[in-house]
């Protein structure tokens, strides 16, 4: 449920412990016809309290599973009053009294009664998670908290695919570590030699400009962060958003159950506080946004054709059961002439200069996913009460590993049969695991993501209307023509394209590029069509996959 619209909310302290039910407050629907409603059908949420209680990693994957492909209802808290009897909107509604008074404020919607609404299924397997679709933007209000409601100040943001979020997280995890120690490094130089220390700031091959420290009062020194590039005085790295507005998975989980769906987690208000009026308190438990997360950072990576192709060959040689396994996966194949226009491509996406902001590869040196991460700047508590439970205590967080555990897109050699309506597999040979990252010779992984998970001037044909504030911290804003370089991988299954959706096609995404970019942009129309053909057939190799109707996470599978 990862949404790139990220909201600008207003915390409040736990309030009293109200029964579920409160008969206190006006909701979306009188709230004895609703509670009617519920003695007749009960609600559909199963929510994850005792999956994650137990730290198996794959009943809390199963129930993260269960959240995403659910369709709530207004017996689980979905939605909120938009006003004329409607439970849902398109158009963020603070005209109206009652949307203006939720806690804490919604930015947009809510729009859609689950995730998958918004997140389909990908094109490539014909199952799983998926890229969402331009009829699914999100039309955010970041200054309507404030007291205003000005349609010219609305952002309208493009959903992104949600595979492997995780090691994204990871990557930016460890940028910061690194970024912070310089910083550090820096300010213990400037103290001990009693003079201006400048170092230059980059992690995994990325500059993120220079700063300076003045030992002016140490060991408090000055610190000049003037020179900092694409990223946040602080040096945290927050890879997620269109704007680069936030480091951790939890925020946009926590984030986007509030504001798309109108489920409330209980960590945004405290236990028992219906913020939104519903008639329904604690809609989206602690654990349950530790399920989510979970279950999200744990999508599978994209991959290429090239990738699928090598794979294709590998089970036609393993005869009846590989042929099998091929038309039940629905692995594509690929010919000479596509490969090689492929390869052709790959060396020009690097000779006209888009792999220096794309870049290919980011190494990590681990690769254990941590819910909460060992990383405090990743942690959250969202400004609660002290009295408030730990969400989950750092000290045990829920882990896993990214280049093992993840339980989707096992591909397996084995023969089935139909008979009917039952379906019988014989064999389990176990020829590839896409779902995982790729280990790297240090014993890390790599990160197959083209981004430097770094934000740049894009110029001002993209520029939007207004600043975006940052969610936790609005007195940060990003500038209207600044953005985080947007991951590649999964580009070729995820039209369309760009913050907005307003491309249709890579080809208009890149002549959109501008700032910093413009250079790139001009190599690439500078480019004979049969070598743009050959840039465009590389980044249309790079999908997502993910095979219709395996199981979701069986232990054979792990």
């Amino acid at each position: 449920m990862l949404f790139r619209n990220c909201a600008v909310f207003t915390l409040v302290a736990a309030g009293s412990s109200a029964a579920p039910w409160s008969l206190a407050t006006a909701g979306v629907n009188d709230p004895d016809q609703l509670r009617d409603v519920a003695d007749n059908a009960p609600g559909v949420i199963e929510h994850c309290d005792e999956d994650v209680a137990a730290r198996d990693f794959l009943k809390i994957f199963d129930c993260g599973d269960e959240l995403f492909e659910s369709t709530f209802t207004a017996v689980d808290g979905v939605g909120a009053d938009v006003g004329q009897g409607q439970r849902f909107t398109r158009t963020p509604r603070f005209d109206l009294d009652e949307y203006a008074r939720i806690m804490p404020k919604r930015t947009d919607g809510p729009s859609a009664g689950g995730c998958t609404e918004c997140h389909p299924g990908a094109q490539i397997g014909g199952g799983g998670d998926g890229p969402g679709l331009a009829v699914s933007n999100i039309i955010s209000d970041v200054v309507g908290v404030r007291g205003l409601a000005d349609p010219k100040n609305f952002l309208n943001r493009n959903p992104p695919h949600l595979f492997a979020p995780g090691g994204i997280q990871l990557a930016a995890e460890e940028m910061t570590r690194d970024l912070v120690a310089i910083r550090d490094s820096a300010v213990d130089s400037a103290c001990a030699q009693m003079q201006t220390v400048t170092q230059p700031l980059a992690s995994k091959g990325v500059s993120f400009g220079s700063i300076t420290v003045t030992p002016m009062g140490c060991p408090d020194p000055m610190i000049d962060t003037s020179g900092v590039q694409g990223v946040d005085a602080d040096l945290v790295v927050k890879a997620f958003g269109w704007k680069g507005t936030v480091a951790a998975l939890r925020v946009f989980n926590a984030v986007a159950f509030h504001n798309a769906l109108g489920m409330t987690p209980t960590e945004l208000v405290g236990p028992g506080v219906d913020g939104d009026f519903d008639g329904v308190a604690d809609e989206i438990t602690v654990q349950d946004v530790s399920a989510m997360t979970v279950y999200l950072a744990s999508q599978p990576r994209p991959v290429s054709l090239l990738e699928l192709d090598d794979l294709f060959d590998e089970l036609m040689r393993l005869g009846v059961a590989g042929t099998d396994a091929i038309q039940r996966f629905g692995i594509p194949s690929l010919s000479d002439a596509e490969r090689a226009q492929i390869n052709r491509g790959a060396g020009l996406f690097a000779d006209i200069g888009c792999a220096d902001c794309h870049r290919p590869t980011l190494e990590l040196d681990r690769t254990t996913f941590a819910e909460p991460s060992p990383n405090p700047e990743f942690r959250v508590d969202f400004g609660r009460d002290p009295s408030f439970p730990l969400l989950v205590d750092p000290a045990a967080p829920l882990t896993f590993d990214i280049t093992r555990d993840q339980p989707n897109n096992v591909i397996d050699a084995s023969l089935s049969f139909n008979f009917g309506r039952i379906s019988i597999r014989i064999g389990n040979r176990v020829v590839r695991r896409l779902g995982p990252l790729e280990s790297s010779p240090n014993g890390g992984a790599l990160v197959r993501a083209f981004s430097d998970l770094k934000r740049h001037e894009m110029g001002q044909a993209l520029a939007e209307s207004i600043a975006q504030p940052e969610p936790l911290d609005p007195s940060v804003v990003i500038p209207p023509s600044v953005f985080l370089t947007e991951p590649l991988w999964g580009v070729g299954s995820s039209a369309p394209y760009l913050h907005d959706g307003r491309a249709t096609t890579i080809e208009e995404a890149i002549l959109e590029h501008g700032g910093e970019a413009a250079d790139s942009r001009d190599s690439f129309r500078a480019l004979g069509t049969a070598d743009q053909d050959d840039v465009l057939a590389f980044l249309n190799n790079l999908v997502l996959f993910f095979p219709d109707g395996q199981p979701a996470a069986s232990p054979e599978n792990r």
